[in-house]
C-alpha cells in the first residue's frame, strides 16, 4: 500500500469520527387548562453527546394564544454551548384567556454540531383551554363507623369551573349491606346507590358556598370490622372540563362485640364482650384496615323504663384493648327508645360489688353515656398508661351519670366517682372528662392522682339538669400531688361536703377557668389544703391571692364598678353569699381582664347585696425538662369575697 492511500484513509477515518451531539428536547404540559389560569410551560433541552453542541438555538412558536409573550425575541433564544450530559430550560408562562381556545405549542432545537438523531429535535404539545364546569364531590362521614347502625353523611358538590353545569347528576355506590334511611327531595335511592340532582351548579362552587346534602344511612352489619367501599360520580349536560368525576373511597367500620343481655354473664353480657374485646387486637382508627373496637348496646329485653339495667354480682373484667370504645347510646340507635332525662344504660353494682364498675388500663378507650352507681370502687378507675406514646393516648369520658341513677336526680352512690392513677407519657394531650355528671358519690366526685387531664363541663354536687344540691360526701374534684398537669374549665361544682376543688400541695399545674362553684363545705378552691391563703407557689414563685379593693354600684350608668390588684390574667364571679370564714365562691362568672397591678372592671346592672371575689392564673417559665406543647399554668384561690354597695 502507498504512503499516499493510507494518508487517504487516516482523513476517511477521521472525518467518518466527526464531533456529533444528540439533543433532545421535552416540553411537558396537560392537555386540558382552565381558562384564565396561568400556563407554564418548561422546554428542556438536553444533550446526550457525545460532544459539545455549539451554538444551540431554541425555537418557540405558539398559536391560538393571543398576544403570547414569549421568552425571546420572536421566540428564538440562544442558549449557547452546551455540554454532553447537561442540560437547558426556557420558561414560558403567561396568564391564558378568559375563553374557550385551543393553543398548539412548538419548541424546536438546533446546533451547529451535527446530530445524529434529529428526529427528537422537536415536540409540539396541544393544550385545550376550557370555560366548561369542573365538576367534584366529597361525602363526608365519622371516620369509624358502628356496624348495623343509622349514621349521617353529607356529601358536598362543586363546581371550580367558569361556567355552571346543568342538570347535575351525583351518584353515590354504597357497600353491600347498607341502606338508605333518609334523603332530601332531590335524591332517590335504588338498591346500593343514592342517586341526586341539581338543576343548576352555578361556577366558583367551593367548599365555603356549597350546599350541603344530607343523607341517613345505616351501616352494613358487619361485626368484624374493617374497610367498606364507597364509589361517587358526577355529570352534567355540559362536557367535563377534564375528565368525568369518578372517587373511590373507603370508610372503616369498628370490630365490635355486642351486648343484647342485662344479664350478669353468658353470651351477649357485657361481661363477655369485655372479655371478647380484650382477647382481639384493637387499634388506632385508620383507613388502612386496622380495627378499633367497639362495645354496642343492643338489648331487646321488656323494660318499664326508658334505660335498661346491668346488675352485676362482681366486678367486670379489666379494660385491656387499645382505642376500646364503650357507648351506651348504640342501645338508643337500636331500638329507637331514648331516655329523655340521661344515659339507656346503667351499670350497677347494687352497692355490694366490692371494685370499680369499669377499670380501664390503656390508652385511647371511650367510655361513654353510661349511668354507673352503686360500686364499693370507683365508678371508673383509670390506671397507668406508660409505655404509650404520647401522640396518640388521649383517653374520653364522656357523657356519663357516675353516683346517680339514669335520671341525674338520685344519688346511687359509689365510692368516688372517678379515680384516675395515670402516667405522665402522654405529655401533649392526656385524657378527656367532659360532660359527666359526677354527684352523690360517697368520697370525691373526680380523683385525680396521677397523669394529665382536661376535665370541662362537668356536673359535680348537683343534679343533671338543675343547680340543685346531690353532693359527694367529699371534694367535688381533688387534684392529688401525682397529677402533672390539668385543665379545670366550664364545669359547674356546687353542695360538696369539703372544697369545691381540692389541690394537694405536690400537684404540679393547674390552668381553672370559667368555672361556677360555690356553696361547698370548704373553698371553692383550695390550693395547698390549708385554708385561706395569700399565694400559691407556681412555676416562677409565689403568685399571689388577688386583692379586691371596692366594689360600688354607679346607679347613673347602672353599672357595677370592681377596683382590686392583681399581676396576670383575672377572673371575677359574683355569689349570693361569702364562702367560708370570707372567702370568695364563684357561682356566676361576671368578667376577665389581662390584669396588672392595679386594675379596674366595669359590670353591667345592679350588683348590690351580692359578693365578688377573682382568681388570677399566671403562665410559668417552662422550667421543666420535658416542657410540651402548652405554656405551664397555675391559677390561684379565690380572694377573699367583697359585699357590692
Amino acid at each position: 500500500m502507498t504512503k499516499t492511500l493510507v494518508i487517504a484513509l487516516l482523513l476517511f477515518a477521521m472525518n467518518a469520527h466527526a464531533d456529533s451531539a444528540n439533543l433532545g428536547v421535552q416540553a411537558d404540559t396537560v392537555p386540558v387548562i382552565r381558562a384564565g389560569a396561568m400556563f407554564y410551560i418548561d422546554s428542556v433541552v438536553h444533550n446526550a453527546g457525545p460532544d459539545v453542541a455549539r451554538n444551540v438555538v431554541v425555537t418557540i412558536k405558539v398559536e391560538g394564544f393571543p398576544d403570547a409573550q414569549l421568552p425571546c425575541p420572536d421566540g428564538r433564544c440562544p442558549i449557547g454551548d452546551l455540554q454532553p450530559g447537561a442540560s437547558h430550560g426556557v420558561v414560558f408562562s403567561q396568564r391564558l384567556p378568559d375563553t374557550d381556545v385551543t393553543i398548539t405549542f412548538e419548541v424546536t432545537v438546533t446546533s451547529d454540531t451535527p446530530d445524529p438523531h434529529p428526529e427528537d429535535n422537536s415536540v409540539t404539545r396541544t393544550i385545550v383551554v376550557s370555560t366548561g364546569p369542573d365538576l367534584s364531590a366529597n361525602l363526608q362521614a365519622p371516620q369509624v363507623i358502628d356496624p348495623g347502625l343509622p349514621y349521617d353523611a353529607i356529601l358536598l358538590v362543586y363546581n371550580a369551573g367558569l361556567s355552571a353545569a346543568h342538570h347535575v347528576i351525583i351518584t353515590l355506590d354504597l357497600p353491600d349491606g347498607s341502606a338508605v334511611l333518609s334523603l332530601p327531595s332531590n335524591c332517590t335511592a335504588s338498591s346500593l346507590r343514592v342517586t341526586c340532582t341539581r338543576d343548576v351548579l352555578a361556577a366558583n362552587t367551593n367548599y365555603l358556598n356549597t350546599t350541603p346534602i344530607p343523607i341517613k344511612l345505616r351501616a352494613p352489619p358487619r361485626y368484624e370490622g374493617g374497610l367498606i367501599p364507597f364509589e361517587l360520580r358526577m355529570h352534567a349536560d355540559e362536557k367535563d372540563f377534564d375528565v368525568p368525576f369518578d372517587q373511590k373511597s373507603t370508610g372503616l367500620l369498628y370490630r365490635t362485640f355486642l351486648v343484647t343481655t342485662s344479664a350478669d354473664d353468658g353470651d351477649g353480657s357485657l361481661r363477655a364482650a369485655i372479655a371478647a374485646a380484650n382477647a382481639a387486637d384493637c387499634y388506632l382508627a385508620s383507613l388502612d384496615g386496622a380495627p378499633a373496637c367497639a362495645v354496642q348496646f343492643n338489648i331487646g329485653e321488656t323494660s318499664a323504663r326508658p334505660w335498661k339495667t346491668i346488675r352485676l354480682r362482681s366486678p367486670l373484667p379489666f379494660i385491656g384493648p387499645y382505642s376500646l370504645r364503650i357507648d351506651g347510646a348504640t342501645q338508643t340507635a337500636f331500638s329507637g327508645v331514648t331516655n329523655p332525662d340521661g344515659p339507656p344504660i346503667e351499670i350497677s353494682g347494687g352497692g355490694t360489688v366490692d371494685g370499680a364498675g369499669l377499670d380501664a388500663g390503656t390508652c385511647s378507650v371511650t367510655i361513654t353515656h353510661l349511668a354507673i352507681n352503686g360500686f364499693l370502687g370507683n365508678g371508673i378507675s383509670l390506671r397507668n398508661f406508660n409505655g404509650v406514646s404520647p401522640f396518640d393516648c388521649k383517653t374520653s369520658i364522656e357523657g356519663n351519670y357516675i353516683g346517680t341513677d339514669p335520671t341525674g336526680s338520685v344519688a346511687v352512690p359509689n365510692y368516688r366517682g372517678i379515680g384516675t392513677i395515670q402516667s405522665n407519657s402522654p405529655f401533649f394531650f392526656g385524657s378527656e372528662i367532659s360532660g359527666n355528671v359526677l354527684s352523690g358519690n360517697i368520697r370525691s366526685g373526680l380523683f385525680a392522682a396521677a397523669g394529665i387531664l382536661h376535665i370541662s363541663q362537668n356536673r359535680i354536687g348537683v343534679k343533671a339538669h338543675s343547680d340543685e344540691p346531690l353532693p359527694n360526701g367529699a371534694s367535688g374534684i381533688y387534684l392529688d400531688r401525682g397529677l402533672y398537669r390539668s385543665e379545670l374549665s366550664f364545669n359547674v361544682i356546687a353542695f360538696n361536703r369539703e372544697m369545691g376543688i381540692a389541690i394537694d400541695p405536690g400537684t404540679l399545674y393547674t390552668n381553672i377557668i370559667y368555672n361556677r362553684i360555690w356553696g361547698n363545705g370548704g373553698l371553692a378552691i383550695d390550693d395547698g389544703l390549708d385554708g385561706p391563703s395569700v399565694a400559691v407557689m407556681g412555676d416562677n414563685g409565689p403568685i399571689k391571692v388577688p386583692v379586691l379593693t371596692s366594689a360600688v354600684y354607679d346607679p347613673a350608668k347602672n353599672q357595677t364598678i370592681i377596683h382590686g390588684s392583681a399581676s396576670g390574667s383575672i377572673e371575677v364571679f359574683a355569689s349570693d353569699a361569702a364562702g367560708p370564714g370570707g372567702a370568695g365562691d364563684a357561682q356566676r362568672w361576671l368578667a376577665s381582664s389581662s390584669g396588672g397591678d392595679d386594675f379596674t372592671l366595669t359590670v353591667p346592672g345592679d350588683l348590690r347585696g351580692q359578693w365578688v371575689s377573682a382568681t388570677v392564673t399566671v403562665f410559668g417559665k417552662k422550667a421543666n425538662p420535658y416542657p410540651d406543647v402548652f405554656n405551664y399554668l397555675r391559677t390561684t384561690e379565690l380572694s377573699r369575697a367583697l359585699q357590692v354597695h
